[in-house]
């Protein structure tokens, strides 16, 4: 048994709505897959340039305060947490960084020696702290060990309402 034709307006119509829905899939499937990689790549963008210029600030900020206080890291080393809150220089330097923050959108500042103690902080109950385990500050020692004419400490500096982020030196804080 044969069964009967079927009409050409029927099949091309069939063909039609067939590759049309076919097209429509494709296009959504392309649109995305650019959508997906355009926030990709818009993000890796943004991150590498907030880096830069957080690594541009905290050098600042660093340059500002290290000429008058870089002995103060140097004679940090062995010192006991009750010791270097002791210290007249811990004072002096939290005033000096206060006022370098005043203004600014940095929150938080934190200095570590080479040894991973945390030397200064402006949460004055982390001072003192052992941070030599810490694989943030293990991989901040490995990034900043260059030979240098004094001991030059590790930074972070933390924005408001941000958790620390062990691989960033620097978080800006929210516009309020």
């Amino acid at each position: 048994m044969t069964e009967p034709p079927i009409p050409a307006a029927r099949t091309r119509w069939s063909l039609t709505r067939h590759f049309s829905l076919t097209s429509l899939l494709g296009i959504l499937a392309v649109t995305a897959a650019l959508i997906g990689v355009y926030r990709q790549l818009a993000e890796s963008n943004l991150i590498e340039h907030e880096s830069r210029a957080n690594a541009d600030i905290t050098r600042v900020f660093a340059n500002a305060v290290w000429t008058r206080h870089g002995d103060f890291v140097g004679r940090s080393a062995g010192r006991s947490r009750d010791a270097l809150r002791a210290d007249p220089a811990l004072a002096e330097l939290h005033r000096e960084v206060l006022q370098k923050m005043r203004g600014s959108r940095v929150a938080k500042v934190k200095v570590y020696n080479l040894d991973g103690l945390t030397i200064f902080s402006t949460e004055e109950r982390q001072i003192g702290e052992d941070k030599s385990g810490n694989a943030g500050f293990l991989a901040a020692r490995r990034r900043h060990r260059q030979p240098a004419p004094a001991p030059r400490p590790l930074r972070r500096i933390r924005g408001r309402d941000q958790q620390p982020r062990p691989d960033c030196v620097l978080h800006p804080a929210a516009p309020r």
